[in-house]
């Protein structure tokens, strides 16, 4: 095969490429995103715009006692969002990862035991992230396309390894820090505290970060309102590129 036959083949590929998110558009009225792995950020396939757009991720789900929370609140303001469960939670609760499909999110991959990746070996590492891609493979026939690694903290090896398994890294931009109110400590007002520090951290493009538990519910509810009175677009992470 000479350079030329090469050259075409690679046009080809991209312009099936372009006609595939073309349709995918007028077929949904929706347009590809995709995430700025630097500053994490999401913008416009189209023209890389960022303006006013906002994606929503919920970890270390699913819990009993928030999930279904969550979605009944997200179905009310018609919003989806990117929901990085863990394996050793979803194992005994497959029912509340099914609702979490089934009601049209996503789910992303956060280790099977929310262990600090980089203090494993790379054995340890291909276990964490395997076990719960083979899971969900298994229970529901999904591949998750993308990775939150525990505390955010990757390595050169994790990033290869997502490579290698058609995955993307995802970190976040705006910090709810409500991993700071321990459920058996929390107290009243903690909400409004996790609420208010993340609206005020709103950026264009901003991928925000809030945990599965009851005060990050309560604390959603006023975010929800907050960010889309002020404008922001929660964009629906099914058409995230990865």
């Amino acid at each position: 095969m000479n350079g030329s036959t090469i050259s075409k083949n690679i046009y080809f590929i991209f312009f099936c490429m372009f006609l595939f998110f073309m349709l995918i558009s007028v077929k949904t009225g929706a347009q590809p995103y995709y995430v700025n792995s630097v500053l994490w950020q999401v913008h416009q396939k189209s023209d890389g715009l960022k303006d006013g757009l906002v994606l929503l991720t919920i970890d270390d789900s699913p819990r009993k006692g928030s999930t279904v929370g969550f979605l009944d609140l997200l179905d009310e303001y018609g919003i989806k969002a990117l929901f990085f469960v863990n394996g050793y939670m979803s194992v005994y609760q497959p029912h509340l990862i099914e609702e979490i499909l089934e009601r049209g999110h996503q789910v992303g991959n956060h280790s099977w035991d929310h262990k600090k990746l980089n203090k494993l070996d790379r054995e340890e590492v291909l276990k964490e992230i395997m076990m719960l891609n083979s899971w969900l493979d298994y229970r529901f026939n999904y591949k998750p396309d993308f990775f939150r690694p525990p505390y955010g903290i990757s390595t050169p090896f994790i990033d290869s390894l997502l490579h290698e398994l058609g995955m993307s890294n995802m970190g976040w931009s705006v910090n709810s820090y409500d991993w700071m109110y321990p459920d058996d400590e929390v107290e009243e007002g903690d909400h409004k505290k996790i609420a208010w520090r993340t609206i005020n951290g709103m950026i264009d493009g901003g991928i925000i970060l809030i945990h599965d538990r009851p005060v990050s519910l309560k604390a959603l509810e006023i975010i929800l309102k907050e960010v889309q009175q002020n404008g922001y677009k929660f964009i629906d992470p099914k058409y995230l590129l990865n």
